[in-house]
């Protein structure tokens, strides 16, 4: 819950690109803006669509009208949700935090996926998930990546399409 204090001030600026300070390189300076922090959000979902303790704060903070639109705009970011479709409100969290980071500038790098405790399938999900993310995520960060956000790793969950 301390992210206001050690993890904005950090996403607020690019990442170091590695360089010299006074580097007058065009690559090196090119490589910088496309350079991203990494955030991924692995949560699920309590009660009647409430966040858990852990990540409550963090979404309070996403629903501010006061928060900037460009709060993320240094930061590339995935989200894996956690939740069980015999509920009304399956992933609402993840589906609420992949929304509003994107609506605040962050840079998707993997489609949202939930996986679904009520099928019985959740390691069928979670499993590629977490086998892919790092690999992708150091792409995008890096700013080797594709950049072509909502399409990376679409695995076909389609679940990121209903934000509610």
């Amino acid at each position: 819950n301390d992210f206001k204090k050690k993890c904005l001030p950090i996403w607020e600026l690019p990442p170091a690109d590695g360089t010299p300070p006074n580097s007058s390189s065009t690559n090196a300076n090119n490589a910088a803006k496309a350079r991203k922090h990494g955030i991924l959000v692995i949560t699920s979902t309590t009660g009647n669509a409430d966040p858990p303790e852990n990540i409550s704060r963090f979404t309070r903070y996403l629903k501010r009208r006061t928060t900037s639109p460009q709060t993320f705009t240094n930061c590339s970011y995935a989200v894996l949700g956690l939740g069980d479709t015999n509920y009304d409100s399956f992933c609402a969290t993840a589906k609420l935090v992949d929304r509003k980071i994107g609506e605040l500038g962050g840079n998707r790098v993997k489609k949202l996926v939930c996986a679904d405790e009520g099928t019985g399938t959740m390691e069928e999900v979670i499993d590629p998930w977490l086998d892919s993310i790092l690999g992708v995520m150091e792409l995008e960060c890096s700013g080797s990546g594709s950049g072509v956000g909502d399409d990376i790793g679409d695995d076909g969950n389609d679940d990121a399409a209903d934000n509610g």
